[in-house]
């Protein structure tokens, strides 16, 4: 399809000016009303997301995330206690010996001993670095203590109800560790 390039410029400044501004009013009308949201720079969410990138605050924004994309929830504060921190195992060598020793004194009597050496020593690997890091089998993950969900949209007990299901799915706690409050406007 070619362009008319001469049919534009005969357009007229003014319906020029009238298109923008219905776009621009589209663009704000399609906000939701009610609660305010407030949109962060990428880049800036990206080096917060490098500076606190702790068990609690990635699952703090994965579950916040899941939340809004509830019909009718919207500006979704999530707030994550934890029990414990979490746990690395590591790998150990524990070389294990034993020696029966049995001694004979000068009057006839013998003396038996067991001898057991078991030693436990860390497995280490050189990184890319050429650094020595111990080598972790498994990590556990930090046992939550309770939820505190607070968004727009959460008021209907139908709406409390789904959240609370969907966080005892996700996570071991039960639904008296969790708590879901409408945000007040």
């Amino acid at each position: 399809m070619k362009i008319n390039w001469n049919s534009i410029k005969s357009f007229g400044m003014d319906k020029w000016i009238l298109i923008i501004f219905a776009g621009m009013l589209l663009v704000v009308s399609s906000v939701p009303k009610g609660c305010n949201i407030s949109k962060k720079d990428k880049s800036e969410e990206k080096i917060i997301i490098q500076n606190t990138d702790s068990y609690e605050k990635r699952t703090e924004k994965r579950l916040k995330k899941l939340i809004e994309k509830m019909d009718g929830v919207t500006d979704v504060d999530i707030m994550i206690t934890l029990k414990s921190g979490g746990e690395k195992v590591i790998l150990k060598q524990q070389p294990y010996s034993k020696k029966n020793i049995e001694e004979k004194d000068s009057s006839g009597g013998v003396r038996k001993t067991d001898e057991i050496n078991q030693n436990e020593e860390v497995i280490y690997y050189k990184d890319e670095n050429g650094d020595e890091k111990p080598y972790v089998i498994k990590e556990n993950t930090p046992a939550i203590e309770g939820i505190v969900v607070i968004g727009c949209g959460l008021g209907e007990s139908k709406k409390k109800s789904e959240v609370i299901s969907a966080i005892e799915a996700l996570f071991p706690i039960s639904a008296h560790k969790i708590s879901v409050i409408e945000k007040s406007k």
